[in-house]
């Protein structure tokens, strides 16, 4: 493990543990990943549009029972 670390130091790289099988680090890895990714990209354009249907079609469409 001494000979990971050494080289993910020289490398500028990161480092991290991980136990697929007690899911050990495995948010963290992730989260990680994820600042590292905003970081790299701060002028794309955050979040997920997670409705593509227009609002007014979505209120009609809660109280059909079709």
């Amino acid at each position: 493990m001494q000979v990971g670390e050494e080289y993910v130091k020289e490398n500028g790289l990161s480092f991290l543990e991980t136990s697929a099988k007690t899911t050990q680090n495995v948010n963290e890895l992730f989260y990680k990943i994820a600042k590292r990714l905003a970081k790299a990209n701060p002028s794309r354009q955050t979040g997920i549009k997670l409705h593509s249907i227009p609002q007014e079609t979505r209120r009609r469409r809660l109280f059909c029972c079709v």
